[in-house]
């Protein structure tokens, strides 16, 4: 078979002397591919003995040869059909059939394949008409094998079969899926790494760089340093290859031609100066190179990266360089945190240590160490923390709850390294790990020395502000209030906790116009002080007057922070300019009252005169003598009204003389009784020492029956008339008007009803003339009253409450014997020095009962109300030994305290006091008869006498 192939095409001659035959390309081509190998080109193959210099080489011998070579060949038909096998491919398949004419895809890959394989060279070679190569497949004995076809064509090049080579491709196939998967594996690192990864050629930069006439890394940095320009220029010479995807989302590209530009465009100006050092130690010839730099991305962001060069290969062109690039910003960030932490803590005017669990100071800052007075810190540093503190209990506790994992505040006692002490105040903290595990302490320090005395004057201050007689109020520069002091809730009954926040127009009422505020706030606004009056309203409702001082409070540099109100509550002033408008016009009206009846009482002298001629001319003319009767008995009456109006007027003439005014009640007692009727009982209560006043005794009967008919009037349904006298001392200012503060001895005589009382609107009239509350009244009553009093030198005052009955209370002054009496009795008292609870809710009367008790030697303890009386008490109940009671006091009765007080303590003795008779009160229940009592206003003498009475009892 192989002998009818030779002789067809051209023949070649191969460097070991075989003859070859060529099928398709030129001889010189092909001689120049095989280089000598017949096995390795399958278009080429001997038709000749080849020429030895001895012995012979017959055409057998050749097949011998091609039978026994290692790589298997096939000479096949176009028909696909086999015609030859040499031995190698035999045995590589031995199911091979050639009598049967076997085609060759069925020897290749098993009898049950009916069509030829994918990607044949045969097929291939056939369309082509030249030499084809292809891998098909794994084939019977598990080897994939690369398959040559090659056509052999007859003189007029018809192809008339083909030489089929079959070399194993398996190792081969394999290095190449393992070159594949390496590449792959490399793409994927490549390109999923999250650390951004630059791949640049330097090939450029290296041929600039030949140019410089440097060796070292120092040459290079003076060479760059010199010629900023060459930098730029080399900076421009490194090409971009290809970046990874971490890199288009660190620098905000959309793809990765945005940054093959240029490397420059991602380079921060003031990092021009590392990018300078990375290219000197580069062109010295290091291959591995680590920086930190400013970049900018491609929107314009900055950030700060860590970058790490690698440069392989050096000595092979082209060269390639490696930069790896992360991210710092966030990291730098943080570093530049812990530096600010760091220098805040070193620099913090606060004392700051840490020290570790065994009590081992391990830092301590420049503040610390001034604090202590230490110069360095190798004087403190690895010393115990307990060193720098006086022991004491406040310490172990700080100790305690450090070792219970909570944190701790408090003052401590701190000594410096001169042994000197100061207050300190402390707070330590536990530093733990993320596992909850105590790793040191670190505590925190100031020295409050100077704070607490400032302190203590801001107490004071504070306090000042708070016990101010004036009203404070501070508002923002919202008007929004922040602070009142006591006086401002006293007299609004606004509490701090329910005006802060709001605003003074809270306490806004219709009496002050809106263009005064508006004046108000346009001249503290711009920084000036506003004086003014207001007429505001309290929160029950109740209308007070004030002058306030308004201005602006300013900080260092000018600005206006708040504002400050200072007034002064009027109201009781405005009462007593009332009072004196009153007066006045009480005056007035008695000048006129006496000018009416000084005429009046003329008219009735000549009717009078008329009546006494008309007696002696009537005979005994009775029916005449009964009209001119009662024509006398009118005069009569109209001379009673004109005595009221003089009475009133203090105009009419008046006897006085000393008078007891114990007898006046005595004598006047069956008098009065019949007056008042049986449905009310009549009560007397005289003092012991028989007050002598020196007054007219007509007007003084003519004042208790006004008073009784009065009371008799208020008590329609029957009740208690009760009058008593005393002896009491008064202040000359409030009775005379004198300034000069001292103590007047004045009789009381006190008129008391159980009756249908006044309110205040009432009280402030019922003196006037012509004033009634009565349908038949005349309003001369009461007016005629004040003018008795008034004229011999006396004062009047009324208490009286709706539905609490009224007491009125009438003072004259006492002639110096019984002056004398009294100032012998007040030497003969003597002093104490008991403990005694005073609760009185009148804040002036409580004031100057105090400085009485004090000065008499005794400890007051002071109670404003009945519930302040039994906190007081319980708070001192073993060092009081007696208590005294107004018997009408807010929050709870005086009765009520007592009861409540001998609960705690039964043999506690007590002394009550009250505007109202003892009388009265026993009346309504407010007393027991046997209760140790007296009257306001009671004089020094008189309190102190009682005092030791109901001590010494």
């Amino acid at each position: 078979m192989l002998k009818s192939l030779i002789g067809l095409n051209n023949i070649i001659t191969n460097k070991a002397g075989f003859s070859l035959m060529a099928e398709m390309a030129d001889k010189e081509d092909i001689a120049k591919r095989l280089a000598g190998d017949v096995t390795s080109y399958a278009g080429v193959r001997p038709v000749m003995q080849p020429s030895f210099s001895s012995g012979s080489f017959s055409t057998d011998s050749f097949e011998t040869v091609l039978d026994n070579t290692a790589v298997a060949i096939a000479v096949i038909s176009p028909q696909m059909e086999l015609l030859w096998l040499n031995g190698s491919a035999s045995v590589r398949f031995p199911l091979a059939n050639l009598a049967e004419k076997q085609k060759c895809y069925g020897l290749f890959f098993g009898t049950d394949r009916n069509g030829v394989c994918d990607n044949c060279p045969v097929i291939a070679s056939i369309r082509s008409g030249n030499i084809e190569s292809s891998e098909t497949g794994v084939c019977l004995d598990g080897l994939v094998y690369k398959k040559t076809a090659s056509p052999i064509k007859d003189e007029s090049g018809k192809i008339r079969y083909f030489v089929l080579t079959m070399e194993d491709a398996t190792p081969l196939k394999a290095a190449r899926e393992s070159i594949i998967k390496a590449e792959k594996l490399y793409n994927d690192i490549f390109q999923k790494t999250p650390v951004s990864i630059w791949e640049e050629d330097i090939s450029g930069l290296k041929a600039l760089l030949k140019t410089i006439p440097a060796e070292s890394v120092e040459d290079y940095r003076r060479y760059f340093k010199e010629n900023p320009m060459f930098v730029l220029d080399a900076a421009q010479r490194i090409k971009v290859i290809d970046v990874n995807d971490e890199t288009l989302q660190m620098y905000d590209a959309k793809s990765k031609d945005e940054l093959k530009e240029s490397l420059t465009k991602v380079f921060a100006p003031e990092s021009y100066g590392q990018f300078q050092e990375e290219l000197a130690r580069i062109a010295a010839g290091e291959t591995h190179v680590e920086m930190e730099a400013v970049n900018i991305t491609l929107t314009g962001r900055r950030i700060d990266v860590f970058i790490r060069i690698f440069v392989p290969f050096k000595d092979i062109e082209p060269e390639r360089m490696l930069l790896t690039i992360v991210d710092i910003t966030e990291k730098k960030k943080a570093a530049r945190s812990l530096m600010v932490r760091e220098k805040a803590i070193e620099s913090s005017i606060n004392g700051i240590v840490i020290y570790d669990l065994e009590g081992m100071l391990t830092y301590v800052n420049k503040a610390f160490l001034q604090m202590w007075g230490y110069g360095s810190t190798e004087e403190v540093i690895g010393c115990k923390f307990s060193r720098f503190w006086r022991p004491c209990k406040t310490l172990d506790e700080m100790y305690t709850a450090l070792s219970e994992g909570a944190q701790w505040e408090g003052e401590l006692s701190a000594l410096r390294k001169d042994g000197s002490e100061f207050d300190c105040r402390v707070s330590v903290n536990v530093v733990k790990d993320d596992d909850n595990s105590t790793l040191s302490y670190m505590g925190s320090f100031i020295d409050v020395t100077n704070k607490k005395v400032y302190e203590k004057q801001l107490q004071k201050l504070s306090q000042t502000v708070e016990q101010s007689p004036s009203m404070v109020v501070i508002t923002d520069t919202a008007a929004r209030i922040e602070y009142v002091n006591g006086k401002f809730t006293e007299v609004t009954g606004y509490s701090m906790e329910e005006i802060a926040g709001k605003t003074p127009r809270l306490l806004k009422s219709d009496f002050t116009t809106r263009e005064e505020y508006d004046k108000l706030w346009r001249v503290i606004t711009s920084g000036k002080e506003w004086r003014g009056e207001f007429q505001n309203k309290k929160k029950n409702g109740e209308l007070y007057s004030e002058f306030a001082t308004i201005f602006s409070i300013k900080d260092p540099y000018g600005n206006i922070t708040n504002y400050l109100k200072v007034s002064e509550d009027l109201t009781e002033k405005k009462k007593l300019e009332a009072q004196l408008l009153q007066s006045q016009k009480m005056e007035s009206i008695g000048l006129l009252a006496g000018g009416v009846a000084h005429d009046f009482n003329n008219i009735l002298t000549a009717i009078s005169s008329y009546v006494y001629l008309l007696k002696k001319t009537a005979g005994g003319d009775e029916a005449f003598l009964k009209f001119v009767e009662g024509i006398e008995s009118s005069a009569n009456r109209a001379s009673n009204l004109t005595n009221s109006l003089l009475a009133f007027s203090r105009k009419q003439s008046i006897k006085p003389r000393a008078v007891s005014i114990n007898e006046l009640v005595i004598n006047m007692k069956q008098l009065l009784s019949r007056l008042i009727g049986e449905q009310i009982r009549f009560n007397i209560a005289l003092s012991k020492k028989d007050p002598i006043i020196k007054a007219d005794l007509n007007q003084l009967e003519q004042m208790l029956v006004n008073f009784t008919i009065n009371a008799r009037d208020a008590m329609p349904d029957g009740g208690v008339l009760s009058v008593s006298t005393n002896i009491v001392e008064i202040n000359e200012t409030y009775m005379t008007g004198n300034d000069n503060g001292g103590m007047l001895a004045y009789a009381m005589v006190s008129v008391s009803d159980t009756g249908i009382g006044m309110d205040r609107d009432t009280q402030s009239k019922i003196f006037e003339p012509f004033f009634t509350t009565k349908p038949n009244g005349t309003g001369l009553g009461l007016s005629t009253v004040y003018g008795i009093v008034r004229q011999n030198h006396g004062n009047v005052s009324v208490y009286s409450e709706p539905g609490s009955g009224t007491t009125f209370k009438v003072y004259f002054p006492v002639v110096k014997s019984a002056l004398e009496e009294e100032e012998k009795a007040v030497i003969s008292i003597k002093r104490g020095s008991e403990t005694i609870l005073l609760a009185e809710d009148d804040t002036e009367v409580r004031v100057i009962s105090r400085s009485v008790l004090e000065g008499a030697g005794y400890k007051v303890i002071e109670a404003v109300d009945g519930k302040d009386v039994l906190m007081k008490f319980t708070d001192h109940k073993d060092e009081l030994q007696l208590v005294i009671l107004d018997v009408l006091m807010p929050e709870t009765s005086g009765k009520i305290a007592l009861e409540e007080i001998r609960k705690l303590k039964p043999d506690m003795k007590a002394l009550f006091i009250s505007g109202y008779t003892h009388d009265i009160l026993r009346e309504k229940g407010a007393i027991e008869d046997n209760t140790n009592f007296i009257t306001k206003p009671y004089s020094p003498t008189q309190l102190l006498g009682k005092i030791r009475e109901e001590l010494d009892r």
